[in-house]
């Protein structure tokens, strides 16, 4: 029942909404020399479409957002924040500086919001936790149809510093010389990082058992054919991703890297960032 717009700072558009009433503008800020004629798109269509809220996302798109918002301050402006490690000093800075802009900022998990008010970037009085949800419809439990013989576990992520995925394949190294079951690793997502990754994996002799899927769009299937999930992610706000797991009858393994202890619970086994023999 509501207008929307969508507006994105750069890059192709990967994701669709399913409405097509839904329109996707582009900024073009494809780089600091860019940042003034963004801005100049940008207030063009909050002039024509007149929202009552601008909602902003992430580091980039919240400080860009917030310093626009001089022009529009009868409009309310939320930004969220999806992480508890957003940037450094700078970037942490900048969120402090402008954090008047807004009317109201959130974060996706407790310890998220937490680390971002201890680091200065934001305040107590203006921050609050809104936990990511899922369509329970999409992720349901069913009957795993199993190979016996075979030990499957799935990891879902980007191929980025923050999924901390040489973490995960030394922990296999370690793991497939110490039972007697056929173990795999089934690895969805891509990235920068993956040419590192496929290196690492040759030189841990760890070829035999992880299977890299490259980006998926069937991870309810995959989750639920899964004896396992595990996240080996340095830093999270809310991996949305464990939830799914959850949702599917999935065991979880986690780091404790930020909203997993939230979403687990005493469930599943959470484990100390950046530790392999963990």
């Amino acid at each position: 029942g509501h207008d929307v717009k969508i507006v994105y700072l750069t890059g192709s558009v990967l994701v669709k909404p399913i409405s097509p009433r839904i329109e996707l503008l582009p900024l073009h800020l494809n780089s600091a020399s860019n940042v003034f004629s963004a801005s100049r798109k940008y207030k063009k269509i909050i002039r024509d479409f007149s929202p009552d809220v601008v909602h902003s996302h992430m580091i980039h798109a919240n400080i860009f957002a917030r310093l626009n918002h001089l022009s529009f301050k009868y409009i309310r402006l939320i930004c969220t924040a999806h992480n508890s490690n957003e940037g450094g000093r700078v970037r942490m800075l900048a969120y402090k500086l402008t954090n008047f802009l807004s009317n109201l900022n959130t974060n996706v998990s407790q310890e998220a919001s937490e680390s971002l008010i201890s680091k200065g970037a934001f305040n107590k009085n203006n921050l609050i936790t809104v936990y990511n949800g899922i369509d329970l419809n999409k992720f349901n439990f069913f009957n795993k149809d199993k190979n016996s013989n075979e030990m499957s576990f799935l990891s879902v992520g980007r191929f980025n510093k923050q999924k901390d995925y040489p973490n995960l394949f030394q922990a296999i190294s370690i793991l497939k010389n110490t039972i007697n079951k056929e173990v795999k690793f089934y690895i969805a997502g891509d990235g920068e990082l993956r040419p590192q990754l496929e290196q690492l994996i040759v030189d841990l002799g760890i070829s035999d058992c992880v299977v890299l899927l490259g980006k998926r769009s069937d991870i309810p299937n995959l989750l639920n054919k899964a004896d396992y999930f595990v996240l080996s992610s340095r830093h999270e706000g809310l991996p949305t991703v464990v939830i799914e797991a959850m949702a599917c009858g999935t065991f979880v393994i986690a780091t404790d890297c930020g909203g997993s202890a939230e979403i687990m619970g005493d469930t599943g086994i959470l484990v100390p960032p950046q530790d392999s023999k963990a």
